[in-house]
């Protein structure tokens, strides 16, 4: 019998199985015996290093990050994502198992034990670290500052570099028209799930600013022709403009308004 694995790394053997008299007649089997893992003996990666993992994670592995999503605002499609950042200026989406899970302010400081956990897109096409419970979920971490810090963009064509990432965009104008926040008008809930306002570079390479219909004071922003500074995460997008009566598989598309990916605020004051 194979002793317990008590060392910090995965050890390998090969089982071989033959016939009694023929041995020639045999099947090689790969074991793997993981260590007793533990949160203490996990390795601390950064998470530009975890988004480049595939499916399930076998090693021994944490993160840590600031939160960068406010949940309270309502601009998130789900409820269970909670975005983190790091200090080498990349983000990720951690999947939660409940709504009622997130609870954490912008600016906490967490680490996630990982190991276990699996990295992959999901059916809307963001990727995520799934299968992970509150337990795998710490505030003791190593960061010292008060929250992550925004990648500056002066030049918007960029920012698919960027995603699920807390970003500043840089003296940007908002395009006509000019006036609010989202560029709909008196729409409500039920002519459209969300809303899209346009925004330039001084190079005039634009990007969308995407807001729910709940977003805090989405409407009547009063916003003017000066240049901005505006901070949200980026999130890949398919560039749809409208989901007709709200229905999610009834969307349009408007000619000349394909883009990649979109800026979500986190709260009314970015």
């Amino acid at each position: 019998a194979a002793e317990p694995n008590v060392g910090d790394e995965k050890r390998t053997a090969i089982l071989r199985l033959y016939m009694e008299g023929r041995e020639e007649v045999s099947a090689d089997i790969p074991i793997t015996q993981l260590p007793v893992y533990s949160v203490r003996n996990a390795r601390l990666i950064d998470i530009a290093d975890a988004v480049k993992l595939e499916g399930i994670i076998e090693d021994n592995l944490k993160i840590q990050g600031y939160v960068i999503s406010d949940m309270s605002t309502d601009n998130y499609v789900r409820k269970t994502d909670l975005f983190v950042q790091d200090e080498s200026g990349v983000g990720v989406i951690v999947k939660l198992p409940k709504e009622e899970d997130n609870t954490y302010p912008v600016g906490t400081k967490l680490t996630f034990w990982i190991t276990g956990g699996i990295v992959g897109k999901d059916e809307d096409g963001m990727l995520r670290i799934s299968n992970l419970t509150v337990d795998n979920i710490y505030t003791e971490t190593t960061l010292t500052g008060d929250g992550a810090t925004p990648v500056l963009l002066t030049d918007i064509s960029k920012a698919s570099e960027h995603l699920y990432t807390l970003v500043t965009l840089k003296d940007v104008h908002f395009a006509c028209p000019v006036g609010t926040i989202c560029n709909v008008g008196t729409w409500k809930t039920g002519a459209a799930a969300y809303a899209l306002s346009p925004v330039l570079d001084n190079a005039g390479n634009r990007m969308f600013i995407r807001t729910l219909t709940s977003f805090t004071q989405k409407y009547d922003k009063n916003i003017g022709g000066n240049s901005y500074d505006i901070t949200g995460i980026v999130l890949p997008d398919e560039g749809e403009l409208l989901h007709i009566n709200g229905d999610m598989s009834n969307k349009k598309v408007m000619n000349g308004f394909d883009f990649d990916c979109s800026l979500r605020l986190r709260y009314s004051s970015d």
